[in-house]
């Protein structure tokens, strides 16, 4: 009988990252300023869900919320150097391979870089799905109307693309949304996604 081999977990990581990347291959998408046809597409349908929020939203404001939040997201992919999918770029941050890429990390810049707009009817707030788990922590960012209450807003989330971002209504997306404090930082919980 042969004695039973044993596999290194460095091994095994070094098979998931070689084989991750290969099943992952896509061109980069394009510098921000220099829009691709999904690029454009992208923020085009951002806009008309950001205008249907409220009457008092304007062509200009929701455009400049969807460009940056688009543009932004792609930009923190570059800057990231992120690795899909996005859970394996989470395993390179928790062992020190990267700097940064966990959910919270793409929310808090995004967030940051959208509060620079000094918006008049869109407001923006932090947001949290599965407090307190280790595993399925996620946060992101959401977009409403100063007027409209939470459960009509809309997601904004650069983690789940690797830098392409989605983007969804609250009520319709897979996480159960809740309110982030604005006390609280998102770096309150490390293991978070």
């Amino acid at each position: 009988m042969k004695p039973a081999r044993h596999i290194s977990v460095s091994w095994i990581l070094l098979w998931a990252i070689a084989l991750g990347g290969l099943g992952c291959a896509h061109t980069a998408p394009p510098k921000t300023g220099h829009y691709g046809a999904d690029q454009l597409q992208r923020i085009d349908s951002l806009t008309q869900a950001l205008r249907a929020l409220g009457p008092g939203v304007s062509e200009k404001e929701a455009r400049g919320v969807a460009r940056s939040a688009v543009t932004h997201a792609t930009t923190l992919g570059r800057r990231y150097a992120v690795v899909r999918p996005p859970q394996l770029h989470n395993l390179l941050v928790k062992i020190g391979w990267k700097k940064r890429g966990l959910c919270y990390h793409w929310a808090e810049d995004l967030l940051s870089h959208l509060e620079e707009l000094q918006l008049r009817h869109l407001q923006l707030q932090r947001v949290v799905a599965h407090r307190g788990s280790d595993l399925r922590e996620h946060h992101s960012v959401m977009v409403t109307t100063r007027r409209k209450p939470f459960e009509e807003g809309i997601v904004l989330d650069g983690w789940r693309g690797s830098g392409e971002l989605y983007w969804s209504p609250v009520g319709e997306d897979r996480y159960p949304w809740t309110p982030l404090d604005a006390r609280a930082s998102f770096e309150d919980d490390t293991d978070a996604r």
